[in-house]
């Protein structure tokens, strides 16, 4: 199973705290956010994925508490179809809608949440996510028929006060 080492979650703190975009390319903004991407160098057909902005109306904690609650998610995130927990509540099986004429797709994935202090009494929270194999879950659920298993995915995420109400918010994901 993914292991979550200390050195991960503050390795990927640095990096959000000295954030540092040259090896990025521009790739779209939305509300709030601008997205930045760079090919994933052991696969260069894929590409990683980094995600940098915020929600100022928010707060960190919130925002946290928000993402983690999967019953909740299911309720404000419409692409996603389902959700079970794999014999913890750190390892889950998710199933999100694409698009049309994309197929769905699953995933079984850990999920992790840990709170780091920075310099200057800042508070981040890092949740990191990793992809999960069959052997390594007591309790796995086959791909359904019809739908794309994603069977190596890694997201880190950081969450910050931005000290007026909102927060901050940092995301690298690779497929």
């Amino acid at each position: 199973m993914a292991t979550f080492s200390d050195e991960s979650f503050s390795k990927f703190a640095e990096e959000y705290i000295n954030s540092d975009l040259s090896p990025w390319t521009f790739f779209v903004e939305a509300t709030n956010f601008k997205i930045y991407r760079r090919r994933f160098e052991p696969k260069p057909a894929l590409f990683e994925y980094r995600v940098i902005g915020g929600y100022p109306d928010i707060p960190a904690k919130v925002l946290t508490k928000v993402y983690l609650d999967l019953d909740f998610r299911q309720k404000w995130d419409k692409n996603m179809l389902c959700y079970k927990e794999l014999g913890s509540k750190e390892v889950l099986h998710f199933v999100m809608k694409y698009p049309w004429p994309l197929s769905n797709r699953d995933y079984v994935y850990q999920m992790k949440l840990k709170t780091l202090q920075a310099a200057q009494d800042r508070t981040l929270l890092v949740i990191q996510g990793d992809s999960v194999q069959s052997y390594q879950v007591p309790v796995f659920e086959p791909p359904s028929n019809g739908v794309i298993r994603i069977d190596n995915y890694r997201q880190n995420i950081v969450i910050e006060d931005d000290g007026k109400g909102g927060s901050l918010v940092q995301v690298k994901s690779k497929a």
